[in-house]
């Protein structure tokens, strides 16, 4: 039938005759024998109608030929309008015969559900599957289902049709009843990688519907049962492998005060059990959050549907993704039983705010129903005190590129990535912390440089030390992923191994601190508790020479589960490669139908026979427990060991049993588990199957090229012991194991103190080992509102310079005191963005407790750092480029204080020039007078210096350029005293490789504007009346 298809084509047409519909199909064959094939016509219709399958059609014609087919049927709904009953005829019209199929024959797309109630009807209630899915859907209506079935992960109905697509995986459709459904899937392994898109990429939650054995098969007649075992949203991950290592996962709940604007912030990472509180103000919100960088936003669900509320403002739907619970859960109290097992030894309620304990109250709730019974291990909370805190904005952390870099929005070219030299995961996160929450306490950042520079002075210390920390896993992750019971064995020895490593750090540690003392370090050492009893019982229960070489073979399942030793294919291609409990491959095969003769043998060569035998026995028996994969030590408990003695004496009854039937057929003898067949004993060469059933009592039940297949009691008998005892095997184990499990839950808060003091060692460490190689220096902090850089660098601009063979000039800074406002000028590409932005690191840099890229460094601690840089626009919300500066600008105004740092570049370049001047000028006056804070003001108009003139406290400085006699130059980026008239924009336009002509036109316009143009000075009428309102100003301050 293939080849009489093969030039078949179909041509169609749907045609409407007022109350009647007609479906025609002419089918035109271009062979001879037509009459024989039409013969085939109806079948081939029922069978393209219900398989959708068939291969000799073109994808194109069968495409066309389903929508009409479905649309016809679908149409049936409106039948009464049309005139046309229910059962009326779908005829197919071809010449000299003719047929009839009846519409209800036809294949029915299902409907989409219009609500809950209409969810709750339809064929696929009457389907195991179909029903728990539609179900779990009613139960999670805002979730992904994903179903597990087998080593799929499936996904029906509605959301096939709208995930399929996003997950670039065929959607393709499953019979419930008499219709056909959306249907989708991938395979099990590929779970994490589609999850990474669905939710972080996307943003959907997911509901895990597990498949599970069904423990009372006789009760419900399945095999399986599934349920809902987890819901997954960004924030709520525990193990998965898109998790970024150096970066905490948060989950941020916000609550917000209508009365006073006052908000209060609640955050969590649940893969570590680090926990926060803020309190803050509607205006700092976006800041806020750019620091914190969470994963998923709790808002209270009355906000959902309120799209003008001032928190829309603030919080941007766009690029975070926003999650909703109940305004109950706002208003409710911390749990009693959370804060007891989370060690809190403090009244909550006088250490933070209302509007704190709501968000949390509410993140809590939002946990447990994401993580469906799970008991969560969290860390006690930390409060984040803006005193004690430097505050960087959401501005100032993009214009510095502190974690990310602003052109692709990486790591690669932030601050982060050019300092970090962590060894450990948990340490680049707690690095990732401290830049974006730098400290205002001198005693912390003194203790912290103590730190760094013991190490500096210790580099055979610093060696040794960072060669440990290599050695340790991420603990605080892996010791929550063990609290959740997602673990396997190999997460025990990892957990083991860190807190080996942390004790000879300790040891390490204090050997140093005999010979060259330090009272920072001495300190941090002693916050290290040794954990003897939990290394102890993983090191005494766990076979680590069996685990690895599980790993070597990948034993594993993708959840970290061993694999069974038996296999569950059924194919008939590889009945044979099922696994055996005998693997009889030392066996020498000899088949031979000849009788045996019976020779004499002298004793001495009888002996030698018999210790033959013993010995390939043994071997055998080697083989066979070296095959078994235990994760447990036999001799761990008393009960265990002599499991596996009867195990091992049944394994000797096996290769007894089987050399005697080897010895009785002369052949090759294996004894196997089926998981269809049970117990067999396949042997090969075997002629006639009633010699074998005759001498071993067997039944013959499967037959190969050359090896069949037989039951014997015998060995169903001794296999069916076997099992039993491997059963009572596994669950010891699992008891060990979970034994174990309660033991690290119960030592939870401990190690996560330990691995604290590591996470402050490798940064301590790292910062020594930036230090040497960039050659920073240790800086001094105080209470004074001085800025005193000699020989100050940028990091990441080094960085790139040193990439190039190039180097990097260095450049002063003293602002503060009496001098607190510089004002700079100087060509474009001359580096005044960089001295800008290279002093504001050195400052946050010093506050984390680092060494700074200076040759010294004096520094006033600073409240916050506030940053005008760069041009950027916001269309989305409506905010044009000038918009935009102009906003910056009057949160810079607003918000400084005389501790803060200020770097302004550009301001009213956006607008006409005498605007920006005015607008410029205004500016300086306000930090001058008003803010009083330190500030570095790069501008272009060269207007403002004639302005200032009775500014105290201001300075000028500029950049230059170095022309030659034959027109060429360079950029000095050397800061110093001065006023520098020329921007020399055109010659960044001549390097940027503007044309010619163009430069020439610029050129002689600019000559004619600079001659014709009068210097803009402010007379002493003005000057007068600009003091009055100063002095007023400062009256109402």
């Amino acid at each position: 039938m293939k080849n009489s298809f093969t030039c078949l084509t179909l041509i169609y047409y749907y045609k409407l005759i007022q109350k009647s519909r007609t479906l025609t199909l002419i089918l035109q064959m271009n062979r001879l024998n037509t009459r024989k094939h039409f013969k085939n016509s109806e079948k081939l219709l029922h069978a393209f109608i219900y398989s959708r399958n068939i291969y000799y059609l073109s994808f194109n014609i069968k495409r066309r030929l389903t929508s009409i087919l479905l649309q016809f049927t679908n149409d049936r709904v409106s039948s009464k309008s049309c005139g046309l009953k229910s059962l009326s005829p779908l005829i197919i019209s071809r010449s000299k015969t003719k047929f009839t199929l009846s519409l209800n024959d036809l294949p029915k797309s299902a409907t989409i559900p219009t609500s809950i109630d209409n969810l709750k009807k339809g064929p696929e209630w009457d389907s195991t599957i179909g029903k728990v899915v539609r179900q779990a859907q009613i139960n999670y209506p805002n979730c992904v289902i994903l179903t597990r079935v087998g080593q799929f992960w499936e996904l029906y109905f509605e959301q096939a049709k709208e995930i399929a697509p996003l997950l670039d995986i065929k959607l393709t459709k499953k019979k419930f009843g008499q219709e056909y459904f959306a249907f989708a899937g991938f395979p099990t392994q590929h779970l994490d990688r589609y999850l990474a898109t669905l939710v972080n990429v996307h943003g959907f939650p997911v509901a895990i519907c597990e498949e599970f054995l069904n423990d009372d098969v006789n009760e419900d007649k399945l095999k399986f049962k599934r349920r809902i075992t987890r819901i997954i949203t960004p924030g709520t991950l525990i193990d998965e492998s898109f998790l970024q290592y150096d970066q905490n996962n948060f989950l941020l709940a916000l609550s917000l005060d209508e009365k006073t604007n006052s908000v209060g912030l609640s955050w969590i990472d649940i893969t570590t059990g680090l926990f926060f509180m803020q309190k803050s103000n509607l205006e700092s919100i976006s800041g806020d959050l750019m620091r914190i960088r969470p994963s998923e936003i709790v808002l209270c669900d009355s906000y959902h549907k309120m799209e003008s509320h001032e928190i829309w403002k603030h919080v941007d739907g766009k690029k975070y993704i926003i999650s909703y619970e109940s305004s109950n859960s706002f208003d409710s109290k911390l749990p009693q039983s959370w804060m007891s097992d989370s060690q809190i030894d403090y009244d909550v309620n006088q250490t933070f705010s209302s509007d704190e304990l709501k968000a949390s109250a509410a993140l809590i709730s939002y946990i447990n129903k994401n993580l469906l019974g799970r008991t969560l291990k969290i860390q006690p909370p930390i409060s984040i005190n803006l005193n004690d805190t430097m505050i960087i904005d959401a501005t100032t952390l993009r214009s510095l590129e502190i974690t990310t870099s602003i052109r692709d929005n990486t790591k690669k070219g932030s601050l982060l990535h050019a300092i970090r030299r962590t060894k450990t995961a948990s340490g680049a996160r707690t690095l990732d912390r401290w830049l974006c929450f730098p400290t205002t306490s001198i005693n912390i950042i003194n203790n912290r440089l103590n730190l760094v520079e013991y190490f500096c002075k210790n580099t055979h210390l610093t060696s040794d030390i960072r060669q440990i920390l290599e050695n340790c896993d991420d603990t605080q992750r892996t010791s929550q992923k063990i609290s959740f019971t997602h673990y396997n064995p190999d997460d025990f020895l990892k957990l083991k191994r860190t807190l080996e490593s942390m004790l000879i750090i300790k040891n390490r540690l204090q050997l140093e601190l005999y010979a060259t003392p330090n009272d920072s370090m001495k300190t941090l050492v002693e916050r290290i508790q040794p954990q003897n009893d939990l290394m102890n019982i993983i090191s005494e229960a766990i076979d680590e020479d069996m685990l690895n070489k599980m790993k070597e073979t990948r034993q594993y399942n993708s959840d970290g589960s061993i694999i069974s030793s038996v296999d569950t294919d059924n194919k008939d291609t590889d009945i044979e490669d099922v696994e055996n409990i005998d693997f009889d491959t030392n066996f020498e095969e000899k088949c031979n139908d000849e009788p045996v003769v019976k020779r004499k043998i002298s004793k001495k060569r009888k002996k030698m026979e018999q210790d033959s035998e013993s010995s390939i026995f043994e071997e055998d028996f080697a083989s066979i427990v070296k095959n078994d994969n235990w994760v447990i030590k036999k001799d761990f408990s008393p009960s265990l060991l002599k499991l596996h003695e009867q195990l091992e004496t049944k394994y000797r009854d096996m290769i007894e049993l089987r050399n005697r039937w080897k010895d009785k057929l002369n052949g090759s003898v294996e004894l196997r588990s089926h998981p269809s067949y049970g117990f067999i004993v396949a042997i090969k060469k075997v002629r006639n199957n009633k010699d074998v059933e005759r001498i071993l009592n067997a039944t013959h039940i499967h037959h190969f090229k050359h090896r069949k297949w037989f039951i014997i009691q015998k060995w169903t008998h001794l296999g069916g012991q076997i099992e039993n005892i491997k059963t009572k095997i596994r669950e010891e184990e699992t008891k060990v194991l979970q034994l174990i499990q309660k033991k690290i839950v119960e030592e939870w808060y401990l190690t996560v103190q330990n691995s604290r003091v590591v996470d402050e060692l490798d940064i301590a460490s790292s910062f020594a080992v930036l230090a040497r190689e960039q050659n920073f220096v240790r800086p001094i902090l105080n209470y004074s509102y001085s800025h005193k850089i000699v020989g100050g660098r940028h990091p990441v601009v080094e960085a790139g310079l040193q990439s190039k063979g190039r180097q990097f000039v260095k450049n002063d800074c003293y602002v503060g005191d009496k001098k607190r406002l510089f004002i700079l000028t100087g060509p474009n590409m001359g580096g005044k963005s960089t001295y800008l932005r290279q002093n504001a690191i050195i400052s946050i840099l010093a506050q984390i407790g680092s060494f700074v890229p200076a040759d010294y460094a004096e520094i006033g601690i600073v409240d916050q750092i506030l940053s005008r840089v760069g041009a950027s626009d916001n269309l989305y919300q409506d905010q044009s480029t000038f918009m935009v500066e102009m906003i910056e600008t009057a949160h810079i105004l607003r918000n400084a204080t005389p501790r803060s740092f200020v770097i302004m570049d550009e301001i009213g370049r956006g607008t006409a020039i005498l605007d920006g001047i005015a607008i410029s000028f205004a500016t300086l006056y306000q930090l001058h007078y008003i803010n009083r804070c330190r500030t570095l003001f790069a501008t272009h108009f060269h207007e403002l210096p004639n302005l200032m003139v009775n500014f105290e406290n201001a300075a000028c400085y500029c950049t230059d350029i170095q022309e030659n006699e034959d027109g060429s130059f360079y950029y000095l980026h050397r800061i110093k005293e001065g006023v520098n008239r020329n921007s020399a924009a055109l010659k960044a336009a001549q390097l940027a490789g503007v044309p010619p002509s163009v430069l020439l036109i610029a050129k002689n316009t600019l000559k004619y504007l600079q001659e014709h143009s009068k210097p803009i000075n402010l007379d002493s009428y003005f000057q007068s009346e600009i003091e009055k309102s100063i002095h007023n100003e400062l009256t109402e301050v």
